[in-house]
């Protein structure tokens, strides 16, 4: 337990304020799930950011638990991008931006599977670096799809209100996500290498954009859908 606090207390406590909004969003998003069809995925992506949090955490308590909690996070990225990107999907017009999103989901497929087998520990688990090599690439494509949306929504009538549209909200938090921690993804493998110190109280960068990204989501379920007449 000593070292749980230890590890909280080096991430400014961002990383058990995460968990809080995580738990909260979830929740939202549950007693919403039927509110708007494009956002029936979220829960499960919530769920599968919580599954990794409870298997990192657990590394606190027992070693045992790297390996288990090392392959959650890598295949998390995989989750990540296949379910925002089927939600980009659905909302991109232009057949070429399309095309491109596919051809990139099944680039970085193959990327995943080859980093995974290529890892010298993946008997045992996924490496650090393995993972933030393949995050970093995840993290570009996702950046690069949801410029898409924006190029898309930025040809739109200006007349669109904003404020009520849910995928505006979500779009907004995965692109200052994305935006504000690929540098430090970018460096990650370098900071950890030679200056092992600053991993966690870094790794508070994360968990700050993760909460906003979640309290985005939270304000996407918020909204009030469209009238039909």
């Amino acid at each position: 337990m000593q070292t749980l606090l230890q590890t909280w207390e080096k991430s400014y406590y961002t990383e058990p304020l995460l968990f809080v909004v995580l738990c909260y969003t979830f929740l939202i998003g549950m007693k919403n799930r039927k509110k708007y069809k494009i956002l029936k995925h979220i829960p499960l992506y919530i769920a599968s950011l919580i599954m990794v949090y409870i298997g990192n955490t657990l590394t606190n308590f027992a070693l045992n638990f790297m390996g288990i909690a090392s392959y959650l996070d890598y295949f998390f990225t995989l989750i990540e991008i296949l379910i925002f990107s089927d939600f980009y999907l659905q909302l991109i017009k232009n057949p070429l931006s399309k095309k491109l999103v596919v051809i990139l989901n099944v680039f970085f497929g193959i990327f995943f599977i080859y980093m995974m087998f290529n890892d010298k520990r993946f008997s045992f688990g996924i490496s650090d670096s393995t993972q933030s090599k393949v995050y970093t690439i995840e993290g570009a494509i996702l950046l690069i799809v949801c410029l898409f949306y924006f190029l898309e929504l930025f040809k739109k009538p200006h007349n669109l209100n904003l404020k009520n549209e849910p995928v505006f909200w979500i779009s907004t938090g995965l692109l200052l996500f994305f935006t504000c921690t690929l540098p430090f993804s970018v460096l990650e493998n370098y900071m950890s290498q030679n200056y092992p110190e600053f991993n966690i109280p870094l790794y508070s960068i994360f968990y700050v954009f993760y909460i906003l990204l979640f309290l985005m989501i939270i304000r996407a379920y918020l909204c009030k859908p469209k009238k039909t007449t």
